[in-house]
């Protein structure tokens, strides 16, 4: 199991800073439920107006590119959130195709409630507007989900129709349970904006999510003109099977990640195959 990309070529971007996620303070960009903004910048937009922090990582992302004024990267800095992070900081200087091994959290999540959704559009005549309406309504949900995604510290891997592809990288397997702890608690995040969420035409969105942990393989190949990714490895094929245990408004953790995962922080049951978690609350420990 894994998953691909491509992206057109382009220059070396700075060199990379080492920096930590935090868990998001995101939920503010959330105040007007009407904005249908499908601008992944709009993360970082919505948390300087309310006076947050995005994490260092989402903010160096955005401005790394600022005083750049080579005429053949106009804008860069306007579309560098919409490249993924091993993207824009692998090795330019390495031929293709080359591996590397990381180390990370993966999620896949995953929207219910898109066919019901295409149904009602197009059949609500009196909508006049069926297939930009759909598109305004998708765009403002899996918008909500990017940004608390960015905000945590995530990085975006792919869209595969309404279902996103994410990971966190971690330097050593040390740092794996404490990031998976973010992840987790980000995810409950995401759950507690936008689950059962309300559309015009009456039908709820909804989103499970299956997180893994652990290895994963990175394969850059193409030429100067276009350049693919893929991301493979048990990580990637865990998150995956991870989400199919899991029901709309629901976090199912792996067997490798709940192995991992600091069990005493949350509130937790496992699935039928007995080996699969579903994680429900944080428990916030009294002073």
């Amino acid at each position: 199991m894994g998953v691909g990309c491509s992206s057109a070529g382009w220059k070396k971007p700075k060199e990379r800073t080492k920096r930590r996620s935090s868990v998001a303070p995101w939920r503010a960009s959330f105040a007007d439920p009407d904005d249908a903004d499908d601008d992944a910048q709009s993360t970082y937009e919505d948390a300087e107006e309310t006076g947050l922090q995005a994490t260092p990582k989402a903010r160096d992302k955005r401005y790394s590119f600022d005083d750049q004024s080579d005429k053949d990267m106009p804008d860069i800095g306007r579309y560098a959130s919409h490249v993924p992070d091993l993207v824009m900081y692998r090795d330019h200087d390495k031929p293709m195709p080359y591996r590397k091994r990381q180390r990370g959290v993966i999620m896949f999540a995953d929207v219910s409630g898109f066919t019901s959704l295409c149904e009602k559009y197009t059949h609500s005549t009196d909508k006049g507007c069926g297939t930009d309406q759909l598109t305004k309504t998708l765009n403002s949900y899996i918008g909500r989900i990017v940004s608390g995604i960015l905000a945590c510290g995530g990085d975006i891997l792919k869209f595969a129709g309404d279902a996103i592809f994410a990971r966190w990288q971690v330097d050593t397997g040390k740092e794996l349970g404490s990031t998976l702890k973010e992840v987790v608690m980000c995810s409950l995040d995401i759950q507690s904006v936008c689950d059962n969420w309300e559309t015009d035409v009456g039908v709820k969105l909804r989103v499970k999510i299956g997180l893994a942990a652990g290895e994963m393989k990175i394969t850059h190949f193409g030429n100067n003109v276009e350049r693919i990714f893929a991301v493979t490895g048990q990580s990637v094929t865990d998150a995956n099977l991870a989400e199919k245990f899991a029901d709309s408004g629901t976090i199912i953790l792996s067997p490798m990640a709940w192995k991992l995962c600091d069990k005493s922080s949350f509130q937790w049951e496992f699935r039928k195959d007995g080996r699969h978690v579903k994680v429900e609350v944080v428990i916030i420990e009294e002073c």
